[in-house]
């Protein structure tokens, strides 16, 4: 059978086949079949489909762990961009307590109109959030080095961007019980923030892109004028 093999960057595609026999057939294959039937069958059913059924695995693959710091990051600077639209329309108090949304609801109820609607969106984002932490987790856990070993830095760095996610809705509750007191709404962003961070260092490290010294002037330059 035609085996379609792909190094991990998808870099380099070959095509593999065993000569057919005098009478025609393809050793492995059931009948007659023409070469690019057998391509369709064995990339389908994942026998050596592109990449290998190793990078169709959902966490075990270095493919897989790539995939899930690019959603980690995705996701978490679409809350700061909810959060922004949140702000711009003057929706922080839509839901006006917190963990419920309003009285004893923990959805927006129809007089609470957009602001409502706009705060409880980015809320629910949270459960988007912790559930790709979790799946960027297990494959920052499963990975393994060059040499074999485990990737300790990645899984560090995803334990703790997880670990920020529920402390981060924390204070976005306290936000909302101090009626938006600058202070807290302040915290609530570098929270966000710091997680960003997090996850462009873990997209550097399975990329295999440079991460840049945050030690040196320049960088603490920027940070201590960002705050």
């Amino acid at each position: 059978i035609v085996t379609l093999l792909a190094d991990p960057g998808l870099e380099r595609l070959e095509f593999r086949h065993p000569a057919p026999s005098d009478s025609g057939v393809v050793p492995g294959c059931p009948s007659r079949c023409p070469l690019a039937t057998t391509i369709g069958l064995t990339a389908g059913i994942g026998y050596g489909g592109l990449g290998g059924s190793e990078d169709m695995s959902i966490t075990n693959s270095a493919a897989a762990l790539r995939r899930w710091t690019v959603a980690s990051l995705v996701a978490n600077m679409a809350l700061v961009v909810t959060g922004g639209l949140v702000r711009l329309t003057k929706s922080g108090l839509g839901c006006p307590t917190w963990p419920q949304c309003e009285g004893a609801s923990y959805v927006p109820r129809s007089e609470s109109g957009i602001h409502g609607l706009i705060e409880f969106g980015n809320r629910t984002l949270t459960f988007v959030l912790a559930a790709v932490a979790i799946g960027t987790f297990v494959a920052a856990w499963r990975a393994r080095g060059a040499d074999g070993e485990p990737r300790q830095d990645l899984r560090r760095l995803a334990f703790l961007a997880g670990l920020l996610i529920p402390l981060q809705a924390g204070i976005g509750g306290v936000t909302v019980l101090t009626q938006l007191n600058p202070w807290v709404v302040a915290l609530h962003l570098l929270a966000s923030v710091a997680i960003i961070g997090i996850c462009v260092a873990m997209v550097h490290l399975t990329h295999g892109l440079p991460v840049r010294d945050t030690t040196s002037l320049g960088s603490v330059l920027v940070k201590a004028g960002f705050v």
